[in-house]
């Protein structure tokens, strides 16, 4: 496994519904099914661009994150009741590509696999992310794994 290429990601901001989750118990379909389906016309509303992410933001405890189901927030968006807006910090991302029936192994190889040979570790100040853009769901399109990444120190 390998990345199809690395990209400079600047500063932002996403727009989306943020849930607390522990990576290796979390019901992701109905996250995006109960949590973000409901609130996609509001986070259109308030985002840009095509593709809808799932944004994984660091927290204090290992294995926990929050998960924001969203998008990049326009320039003027204001969050409401139920949304959220997070800073991203640029950073520098690896990207790679799968079908959804392998999200979970993609991850797993990166992580497992590809990062431990890399010479890079996982930047934890910026968020890694999932783009699902249109047709992705159907296979016409992949979907990117964005994970920052650094030197290993």
């Amino acid at each position: 496994m390998q990345p199809v290429k690395f990209v400079d990601v600047p500063a932002g901001r996403v727009v989306g519904v943020q849930r607390r989750v522990e990576l290796q118990t979390a019901d992701w379909s109905g996250l995006w099914d109960n949590d973000y389906m409901p609130r996609m016309a509001d986070v259109d509303a308030r985002g840009e661009g095509d593709p809808c992410c799932g944004y994984y933001f660091g927290t204090d405890v290992e294995g926990v994150v929050d998960f924001v189901m969203g998008k990049p927030a326009r320039a003027d968006a204001q969050a409401c009741e139920g949304l959220v807006i997070r800073d991203a910090p640029a950073a520098h991302y690896a990207v790679f590509e799968c079908g959804m029936s392998e999200i979970g192994a993609t991850w797993f190889a990166i992580f497992r696999e590809w990062m431990p040979a890399s010479g890079m570790q996982e930047d934890e100040t910026a968020p890694c992310f999932e783009s699902f853009g249109p047709g992705c769901h159907e296979g016409k399109e992949p979907v990117l794994i964005q994970i920052p990444v650094k030197p290993k120190a």
